[in-house]
């Protein structure tokens, strides 16, 4: 079964209020890595300065303040503006994240490959 059509052109505020979901599910997702460091931090003899984990909270607080501001901009913006969706998926590298601000899908914030395992790009 193939995906619904795009449309060629999306609306500023849908995109903006989907932007600005996404950056709430990456909070989540490192606020979930955040709790995990401090339990493997404290409980072993690991011990890693607590700026490592400070900072992943500072990471959060910022894409939260971001969100934010999308979701204000996205209130006041024209009401008429749109934005090509081309254009859009030309700057996503992510398929997943794609695909939700083009407004494919309301999938969860899921991780790309979720094996288990760490993938680094």
């Amino acid at each position: 079964m193939s995906a619904p059509p795009v449309d060629p052109h999306q609306p500023l505020t849908h995109v903006l209020e989907r932007l600005a979901e996404e950056m709430l599910g990456s909070v989540r997702h490192l606020e979930a890595i955040e709790h995990g460091l401090e339990m493997v931090l404290s409980s072993g003899t690991a011990r890693a300065p607590l700026g490592h984990v400070q900072n992943i909270d500072l990471v959060c607080q910022t894409l939260e303040d971001l969100a934010r501001l999308l979701r204000h901009i996205s209130d006041v913006a024209p009401a008429g503006a749109q934005l090509s969706t081309e254009d859009i998926g030309a700057h996503i590298k992510l398929a997943n994240v794609r695909t939700r601000l083009l407004g494919m899908s309301v999938a969860p914030h899921a991780p790309e490959h979720a094996s288990g395992y760490v993938d680094l790009f």
